[in-house]
């Protein structure tokens, strides 16, 4: 025979699974969080004097587009935090602007979270030299190279259409 339980006695509360209405909360308060930190990025460079031009790429659309595809957001890419996934986004970041931007080593630098050109010339002697994160020896580097090539391409196609 079994005894029932009496109704005095304190029972612990089961443990409530998240709903899939809370995760899906969660990330649209991240997507929201990227586009915020986007729309921050392209008011901070609005009042740029230079004025656009069609055959101009500017550090902006470079660090959009570098954020877009490495879904991470423009404050962590200009931190100084050094953990290697950032390193890989920075230096992807760097060595775009180098290519398409035509700025100099200080001022992208200065753009890069207040870095100097040392870190720049680094960045771009690891991408020549095919050394460090641009290694073709390590998995990371291969991967690296496939996404400044693909990120370049994108660049490249938004320009000959605007």
């Amino acid at each position: 025979m079994v005894t029932p339980i009496p109704n005095n006695v304190i029972r612990p509360p089961k443990p409530i699974a998240p709903d899939k209405t809370e995760v899906r909360i969660t990330i649209l308060e991240n997507e929201i969080t990227k586009l915020q930190d986007e729309l921050a990025l392209l008011k901070e460079y609005k009042g740029n004097k230079v004025k656009p031009a069609k055959d101009r790429i500017f550090l902006k659309d470079v660090l959009i587009a570098v954020c877009k595809y490495t879904d991470l957001n423009p404050h962590d890419i200009l931190s100084q935090n050094r953990v290697a996934y950032l390193v890989s986004a920075r230096s992807l970041f760097i060595n775009l602007c180098l290519e398409l931007t035509g700025y100099g080593v200080t001022f992208i630098g200065r753009k890069c979270g207040q870095r100097d050109h040392t870190t720049v010339c680094y960045h771009q002697k690891c991408k020549a030299q095919r050394t460090g994160h641009w290694s073709l020896k390590k998995d990371n580097g291969i991967r690296l190279w496939s996404d400044f090539n693909k990120i370049r391409k994108q660049l490249l196609d938004a320009k000959e259409q605007s």
